[in-house]
């Protein structure tokens, strides 16, 4: 027996206009909505994480690997040892080589930048660990050689020293 009077045809469009429905089938999007803002909200804690770690406290370099179109060489022991001060004033310090530098730093949250006294772009170290106790940054560095598909950069690794720079 066929039910020519729409019923069929009715309940169907009530179930697919549903609360239940629309939610049962749209469960991937708010998924997704509620991680995005999950992350978002951890990436603002972090950046505050970021500046505050670093603000008034001092780090040595404890090794360089530089890193150029697949030939890479890690200095474990890099002379003289080059000394890292973040200011509270945003000024950072620099000792190293028989001399101090200074220069305006600014952090987001994967990145510290200095600029030197002036405002112009010194340095743009990309985080790619902060703890405690050791700090690694990368920075891109300029081609040697002219020409495309090249990559060249450096990673530094640092550890932290006490408030009095020991």
């Amino acid at each position: 027996m066929v039910n020519t009077s729409g019923d069929v045809f009715c309940n169907t469009a009530k179930s697919l206009f549903s609360a239940e429905y629309y939610i049962r089938m749209n469960a991937p999007f708010f998924t997704l909505c509620i991680c995005t803002l999950l992350t978002l909200t951890l990436q603002q804690c972090k950046r505050a994480d970021v500046r505050s770690a670093i603000t008034g406290t001092t780090w040595q370099t404890d090794s360089i690997y530089d890193y150029y179109n697949g030939f890479g060489y890690m200095n474990r022991t890099p002379y003289p040892k080059e000394i890292f001060r973040y200011r509270k004033d945003s000024i950072a310090t620099h000792e190293g080589m028989d001399r101090e530098l200074l220069f305006y730093y600014s952090t987001t949250d994967t990145s510290i930048v200095l600029r030197d006294m002036q405002g112009n772009l010194v340095s743009d170290f990309k985080i790619l660990q902060l703890t405690d106790k050791n700090m690694v940054l990368k920075k891109n560095r300029d081609f040697i050689f002219p020409g495309k598909n090249q990559e060249r950069y450096e990673i530094r690794y640092f550890s932290k020293l006490d408030g009095q720079g020991n």
